[in-house]
Order: structure tokens, then C-alpha cells, then sequence
């Protein structure tokens, strides 16, 4: 990753009190494919979610949220990425994309949008891909959350 992640999460402490539980560089960082990085903030597995315990959740090794999941991460997607092989893909949840900087094309099987910092996206379950056609990295914060299949 270029940037530098700060990762701060609350909870509280045996006398119920609100206390920072993390305050630290994120460390959860993968490149799920080439070109394509992941830093992994923090996780659920189940909803209603459970606040009790100090847990670590953004250190759980995890590819997609469990259905009634989530997971909130930061992306970085390298120029370049996917022109040759977008790389389709469906999901079994529903995502809230906000991009915070650069620009990335991001295709459905019909269409494709550019979308550019500030831009906010929500992806249903839709196979889709990513391309960035530019020479700077797209950077991007977003949750998914579990869902039941498209079909």
C-alpha cells in the first residue's frame, strides 16, 4: 500500500466504561490479486452484531463477510489493472464504495462507468470488473455486507 492506515476502534473496559481498545498503523493488508490491495479494518460474523469481548476483528484473515456478515476495508488498484484481464466477479453481499482518490472504470456486462474521487457506488450482488485505465493508483474505502444470493 502508499498509504499509511491509522486504525482506531473503540470499546470498553471491565467497569463499562468507552476506552480506544486500538489506536495503530492497520496491518491487515493483502493483494488479493495482482494489482489489486486490500487493507482489512475490521470484520463481523453475525446481525445483530456483538460489541462485547476485545477481540481483534480487522486481524482475522477473511476474503468476503460471512452472509450475515461484514467488512470494512480500504483498496488500492494499480494502473493497468485489468485492462487485459478485468477479472469478473459476483458477490453474495451487498458493498458501499466510495472512492477517496484517482479514477477506476468499473464495468457491468452490458456497461461500464468511470468513477472518480468523491464518486460513491453501490454494488448488488452484480457480476462486475475493475479497470484503471490511468497512470495513477484509484484508491477506495468501503463496507460489504453479507446477502443472500442474486439467484
Amino acid at each position: 500500500m502508499t498509504n499509511q492506515l491509522r486504525r482506531v476502534v473503540t470499546g470498553s473496559n471491565e467497569e463499562g466504561k468507552s476506552i480506544f481498545l486500538i489506536d495503530e498503523d492497520a496491518t491487515n493488508c493483502k493483494e488479493v490479486v495482482p494489482g489489486f490491495k486490500r487493507t482489512d479494518i475490521w470484520t463481523t460474523e453475525s446481525s445483530p452484531v456483538d460489541n462485547t469481548g476485545n477481540e481483534d476483528m480487522g486481524a482475522k484473515e477473511v476474503l468476503f463477510p460471512a452472509q450475515s456478515g461484514t467488512l470494512f476495508g480500504y483498496a488500492e488498484i494499480d494502473p493497468g489493472f485489468g485492462v487485459d484481464e478485468p477479472g469478473w466477479h459476483a458477490t453474495d453481499t451487498i458493498d458501499y464504495v466510495v472512492v477517496l482518490k484517482g479514477e477506476v472504470y468499473f464495468l457491468l456486462d452490458e456497461e461500464e462507468v468511470l468513477l472518480k474521487a468523491g464518486d460513491m457506488l453501490v454494488i448488488r450482488g452484480t457480476s462486475h470488473a475493475w479497470v484503471n485505465r490511468s497512470s495513477e493508483p484509484c484508491i477506495l474505502a468501503g463496507a460489504m455486507i453479507g446477502a443472500n444470493p442474486l439467484s
